[in-house]
Formats: C-alpha cells, structure tokens, sequence
C-alpha cells in the first residue's frame, strides 16, 4: 500500500527536515501529470509573474515543473535556490515516475532512492536515510533517455530507472546538505516498449499519485 508522502515531509520526527517551519521546502516535479495531485493537496497557486518555469507555491511549499532530464532537474534545484533566497530552505523533494525491471515492483508502488547513479558519469549519489522512514529503499539508475528491457544488462533483473535524480542531487552537493534530499519514485512501466508505446494515461498517474497523498 503506498505511503502518504506529503505527511512524512512535515512529520516532526523526521530529521531531515526538522527546521523553522518557515524554511521552505523545494519540490522538483518534471511533469505537470506528476504535479497536479501536489498542487492541490497542497494547494498551491500558480506563480504568475514567473515564466522561465510553472511554479506553484503557498508560502511554504514552492513546485516547480522542471521538465524532463536531469540537466532541467538540476537548473530548477539552481534557479529555485536563487529565486527564493530571502529565507533557508528547509530541503529539496522529488516525487516521480520512474520504470523498473524488478519482477516484484508493480506499477504504481511507491518507494524512497537510497542511492542514485548517474549511467553518464558512471558517478554515485548517496541521500542521507533515517530509520524512522516508512519507505521501502530502493537504489536509482538516472538515464538521459528512456530505458527499455532491451538496453539493460541480463545480469541486471531489477533495476529502477530515471531521468532526473542525478541532475537534482549534483545541484543539491552543491547548493544544500545530503540530509537535506529525499527523492521518491512511483512505478510507471517495466521497461518494456509495448507499455512505453502505449502510453498510461494521464488519469492512472495521477491515481496512482493520488494514492500516495492522504484522503483528499
């Protein structure tokens, strides 16, 4: 069953964000599907005056749809940064889709990144992990195209893969603190090409994201 993702970035018994409720928390979303459910449990307002990105916000919480790859993830982390610089951020969240080769995953199952490797770099990110997380940890692979079954390793039976994490994580060691990240995906595919051809529809992400937020 999913988490409730939007309540464990305000618990108070999490370090990671354990800071003046005034900071700000950062959220890098790169799609509009992956952002409406956030938008509006958070009820967060369009940014009028900002046209570089959209950018929603409610005082505290500011989204910004980065679009997709890690080169856009990592600017939004920048410009946000700068943008927004009259108070501290309290931390950096990513919430979004990612494929997965895992026999055991199933589309729309929810997951915290323990690790995140950039396949261009060969380089690998560590977010810092606290105990009193209620999500299951998986390791990221961050691609700079979409990732089908047919480009994987046979040895690699379950992997999880992306296009953003490492774009997000590079400009957060620069910018923030490693306890300062939590990155969480949703299952969309299995990496093979007949679902990526077919395309889920914008109502299943966002059910499936949906389900990861408390009752609406």
């Amino acid at each position: 069953m999913a988490k409730n993702l939007t309540s464990q970035s305000n618990k108070q018994s999490d370090p990671e964000l354990q800071d003046n409720p005034e900071n700000y928390i950062f959220w890098i979303i790169a799609l509009p599907v992956e952002a409406r459910p956030l938008i509006r449990h958070l009820m967060l307002k369009r940014q009028m005056d900002e046209h570089r990105w959209p950018v929603y916000a409610n005082g505290r919480h500011v989204l910004i749809v980065s679009g997709v790859g890690k080169v856009r993830a990592a600017m939004a982390v920048t410009w946000l940064t700068a943008k927004y610089h009259d108070r501290p951020a309290a931390g950096i969240i990513n919430v979004g889709f990612c494929g997965s080769s895992d026999p055991q995953a199933k589309p729309g199952d929810v997951f915290r990144v323990s690790e995140v490797k950039d396949m261009d770099q060969d380089r690998l990110y560590y977010p810092d992990l606290f105990a009193s997380d209620t999500f299951d940890f998986r390791p990221l692979q961050c691609w700079s195209v979409p990732v089908t079954d047919s480009m994987i390793n046979d040895s690699e039976t379950s992997i999880f893969c992306d296009m953003e994490s490492a774009g997000i994580m590079e400009a957060v060691r620069q910018l923030f603190q490693t306890h300062q990240v939590m990155i969480y995906k949703i299952i969309s595919d299995k990496l093979d090409p007949d679902s990526l051809r077919l395309r889920v529809s914008d109502d299943l992400l966002d059910h499936w994201l949906t389900s990861g937020l408390p009752a609406l």
